[in-house]
């Protein structure tokens, strides 16, 4: 009996809540859309490694699964991805639902990222943590190293 008189409350909430009246106007969404970085693409990077860069997800690697990062915001004219992390590298290295941020520059006629962070608790420590140094990606500024360079395949 009492399963039946939720199911009747709930019939009946879901029919009055989806009911709207002719002079309402439309619920717009607050959810925002994830623009697709500007430097989607299939690449390898100056160490052989496989980056696969779509329009949600960063893949790295070409293990089965590879590294995954999928955004969760895309700032293309700051050149900054903040994404979580899906991967686990075995024994005690599990990054999954963690957040990275990376950062790609052109220099000198080539493309270059640094994933400055990898290992943030949460989306907003990824987010606040500055950004990479761009001035001479291809010795220095993504922490103590030089970025990584991306070469189209």
């Amino acid at each position: 009996m009492k399963r039946l008189l939720f199911v009747t409350i709930t019939t009946i909430s879901l029919f009055l809540l989806g009911c709207t009246s002719v002079t309402e106007k439309p619920v717009t969404s607050i959810v925002t859309e994830i623009p697709a970085p500007s430097i989607v693409g299939s690449y390898v990077d100056n160490f052989e490694q496989k980056q696969l860069i779509n329009d949600t997800q960063w893949l790295i690697g070409s293990g089965t699964p590879p590294l995954t990062f999928t955004y969760t915001s895309v700032d293309n004219e700051s050149q900054v991805i903040i994404a979580e992390n899906t991967f686990n590298e075995g024994e005690g290295f599990n990054y999954t639902g963690k957040f990275s941020q990376f950062n790609w520059t052109e220099f000198d006629s080539a493309l270059w990222y640094c994933q400055i962070v990898f290992d943030a608790e949460t989306e907003q420590e990824a987010a606040n943590h500055p950004p990479a140094d761009p001035s001479n990606p291809s010795e220095e500024g993504c922490a103590s190293f030089a970025w990584s360079q991306l070469i189209p395949e």
